[in-house]
């Protein structure tokens, strides 16, 4: 009887499949197949763990097709249709740590493999619910013969095996990070930076265009600082989605509310997980210099003026001290 791994694994080996998979994703089909090899895994050992407590369990239940697995007859458009459903079952599977698993994957592979975790997952629920409904399985039982599998999977190891654990174990650390901060908490702690570049910002009014550079500015700092952050770290999670305009406006439009977002975010922190404390205070630090720097301050068309205005630097300090950034 074919296992879990190799039922998944034949799935996308039709080439209208395969050529569904490349159009969706851009990646060739030896790329695909080597995807592949460490999503199957990971989405596994995703799903074993979502499913090892009672809520859990009820969880990944839930998330089986209702249908039985009867979408197993079009493969193709079970990932090109998209939509809530799909995302609700990424985050019923792999939790807030998504994003870190991800990241983690792609940088180890060395190309975005995370675009087949979305395309392999409602294949691998799919061909669950039909084993549980042709085999009359207890979400229980269901649940233990793939821990079983799972445990074999990592008992003979692999390259594939390793790089898809720690991948696993970048979401779980990431998901962990997460729970220990409140939702409100949390929308403050992603606006920290904006908050001390807004403050920076109203120190010295740079004008229409100033304004235009001094967001970009602010845009271009926080993505470079995510990007090249470990994946399951308190930098990178910030910003694993957009900010969205609701919660920008819990900076308010006063100097008093945005200082007291940016203070409330560093009790947070210091408060939930002092470790990141320092790597997060550099990090507004970071962002409010950038837009400090980024308009010169007097002079005339471009020429002479200062980097740093004395209002911007009175602001800088402001935030260090309050940071301890520079501690």
């Amino acid at each position: 009887m074919s296992s879990f791994l190799d039922s998944l694994t034949q799935a996308f080996t039709t080439p209208e499949v395969n050529t569904a998979v490349s159009k969706h994703t851009g990646l060739d089909s030896a790329t695909i197949t080597k995807g592949l090899a460490v999503v199957g895994p990971l989405v596994l050992g995703a799903m074993v763990r979502r499913a090892s407590t009672p809520s859990g369990l009820d969880g990944f239940n839930r998330t089986l097709p209702a249908d039985g697995g009867a979408g197993l007859g079009n493969i193709a458009g079970m990932f090109t249709g998209g939509g809530s459903g799909l995302s609700a079952a990424l985050n019923g599977i792999f939790g807030s740590g998504m994003s870190a698993s991800a990241r983690t994957l792609d940088r180890k592979l060395g190309f975005k493999a995370s675009s087949l975790i979305p395309i392999v997952l409602p294949v691998a629920l799919a061909l669950l619910a039909r084993k549980k409904t042709a085999e009359k399985l207890e979400p229980g039982v269901l649940a233990k013969s793939l821990k079983e599998e799972h445990d074999a999977v990592v008992a003979k190891g692999g390259e594939t095996v390793v790089l898809a654990r720690s991948a696993l174990e970048a979401g779980a650390k990431a998901a962990e990070l997460r729970s220990r901060f409140t939702p409100d908490q949390w929308t403050r702690i992603r606006l920290a930076p904006g908050a001390a570049a807004r403050l920076v910002m109203l120190a010295s009014p740079s004008g229409a265009i100033g304004l235009v550079k001094e967001a970009c500015a602010v845009v271009a700092a926080i993505d470079e600082a995510a990007s090249a952050a470990d994946p399951a770290s308190l930098l990178a999670q910030e910003y694993d989605t957009d900010i969205t305009r609701e919660e920008v406006t819990v900076l308010g439009k006063d100097r008093t509310t945005t200082l007291t977002v940016l203070k409330d975010a560093v009790t947070a922190v210091s408060q939930k997980s002092p470790s990141d404390l320092p790597t997060f205070a550099q990090f507004v630090h970071g962002v409010a210099f950038k837009v400090a720097e980024e308009t010169k301050e007097g002079g005339f068309l471009g020429i002479g003026g200062t980097k740093v205005s004395k209002e911007e630097q009175a602001v800088l300090d402001e935030i260090d001290s309050l940071t301890g950034a520079m501690a």
